[in-house]
This record gives structure tokens, sequence and C-alpha cells, in this order.
């Protein structure tokens, strides 16, 4: 049997993405000349017993397990990396083990030779996640994954999956929300770097070291992302008007020599504070020596 092509919708921020990929399944539905309708439901992070817990069963662990919302039609079942933190291994093992169990949770109906597993955000799954994604996606001809992704999809995947680049200027998705909300269209993060890097390159003060800290746990309880810090970072040094091309060059050598930086790699609980701030510091006494400087 020949391997049910995967799908990766490669793109920046908000342009569209997850549009284009539920048209694919909408598109798909249509083919099999079934309806297409999106629900949402909670997954519940339980062992399964004897392999063959249904992801839509509800079991008595369930109430006091970690969850997340999904989102499921006849054609898929689709999680957000994002919202499962630092837990995405062990969440894409709770789901692959129920999906490859003995019943058949992934066909809906037997005109139908494929589920797709839905993945948005995946430039946040770890080497493990995407190790385990590598192996199903090997072993069974008839698992495909569809992805959503900021960044090049990973050497392990990059050969099962077909690459679709979505091109945007714009985040799209940020424009209708703040429109909705009567807000300004402003990424608040854009802000925030911005103001930390003409604080940071203007003074330094004895507390800086503390300063850093909070600052960096102010980001990890949001939930930040390393490689968002990185991006975040990258444009706000290019949008500071003070910066030249050869202090640009300097700033920039300290985010490409960050560890773990490209995404698809788990920066581990006990090295990220260590991580961040030797980087972070290192970002803010060079921020001010060559500030001071120019």
């Amino acid at each position: 049997m020949l391997q049910t092509p995967s799908f990766a919708w490669r793109g920046p921020r908000g342009s569209g993405k997850r549009t284009q990929l539920l048209s694919f399944l909408e598109a798909q539905a249509k083919r099999y000349s079934i309806p297409f309708k999106v629900k949402e439901s909670v997954w519940y992070l339980t062992k399964p017993s004897n392999g063959s817990a249904d992801p839509d069963e509800e079991d008595e662990e369930g109430a006091t397990s970690k969850t997340i919302p999904y989102e499921e039609s006849v054609l898929h079942l689709g999680f957000d990396v994002a919202r499962m933190s630092m837990s995405d291994k062990i969440f894409l093992q709770s789901i692959l083990t129920r999906w490859t169990g003995q019943q058949d949770v992934t066909l809906a109906s037997s005109s139908l030779n494929t589920r797709y597993l839905v993945l948005y955000h995946a430039q946040y799954l770890t080497d493990e996640s995407t190790l385990q994604l590598q192996e199903a996606l090997e072993q069974s001809s008839c698992f495909a994954i569809l992805l959503t992704t900021e960044l090049p999809v990973c050497p392990r995947l990059r050969d099962a999956c077909m690459e679709i680049p979505v091109p945007g200027k714009e985040d799209r998705l940020l424009s209708k929300y703040v429109k909705r909300s009567g807000l300004s269209p402003t990424d608040v993060w854009h802000t925030f770097f911005s103001e930390t890097l003409e604080t940071w390159s203007t003074t330094w003060t004895n507390g800086r070291v503390q300063e850093v800290r909070n600052w960096i746990y102010l980001c990890l309880q949001r939930n930040l992302r390393w490689t968002d810090v990185i991006h975040y970072w990258m444009a706000a040094i290019y949008r500071a008007e003070w910066i030249s091309p050869m202090t640009r060059s300097k700033l920039m050598d300290v985010l490409w020599r960050a560890e773990s930086g490209s995404g698809w790699v788990l920066v581990t609980s006990y090295r990220i504070p260590i991580l961040w701030e030797s980087v972070h510091l290192e970002l803010a006494r060079l921020m001010y020596k060559l500030r001071k400087a120019s």
C-alpha cells in the first residue's frame, strides 16, 4: 500500500496556515462525499488500559489528569502544540498509543483509508516528539500528519512531509482579534522587547542581574517560548534606530550562538534559567557597552 502523503504549511504568524489546512480537509471530505464539521472537545492525559483507550471516552481518571482542548472531524484529530507547554512528548505518546490501539479510532467509516493527525504550531515539537512521529509514519502506511509551522520542517519529518509555503506580510489573526476586541493593532511583545532594549542599552545598575531574572520569569509565566524570544529580539534590534549595521551584527552574534534557538528542540527545565540568564545578561551588557561607545 502506498504511503498516505503528509503536508506541512509553513509561513509567518497569522498568515492563514490553519485556514488552508482546514480547506484541504474540507476538500478531502467533499471527495469522499461526507459532511465536514469541526467540533471541539477535551483530551485527557490518562494511561491507556490494555491499549484500548478511546480519545472520546472520559474515564474515571480523566477528571484529575492533565487536559488540553482539541478539535476533531470525521477526517482528523487536531491539537495545538503551543497548549501542551513542555509536555508535548507525553501528550503525543498518549495520542499515538490510543491512535494505534486495538479499537480503530482513526477511521470513521470503511470508505476512509486515513484519519489525519493535525498539529498546529508544530515548530514547538521537541526531539522526542518528532522521533515518535517519524516512527509512526514509518510503521503505518495509513498514518499521516498535517502540520502548521513558522519554521522549516525538521530533518526527521522532512522526507515524510510536503512543505507548502504560505506567504504573509501581516498577522491576519491578530488583526481580526484586535478589531473584534477594540484593541490597538500591535503585538505587545514587540513593544515589550523594544522597551527592554531601550532600558538595557541606556542604563546599567548593580541590580541589573536581578532585573534580568525578573524579566525572564515574566516571559516564562506567559509561556513565551525560547525560539519566540530570539525572534522578538531580532525584530527589536532591527527596529532600533540607533543600532548601526556593525552594532547589529555584534548583537546578532549573541543570538546566533544561543543554544537550542532553531526550534524543534527542547530546552530542559533545569537548563532554562541557566540558558536564559546567560544569554540575556550577555545581551544586556553588550547593548549598554555598544550604545555607550557610539
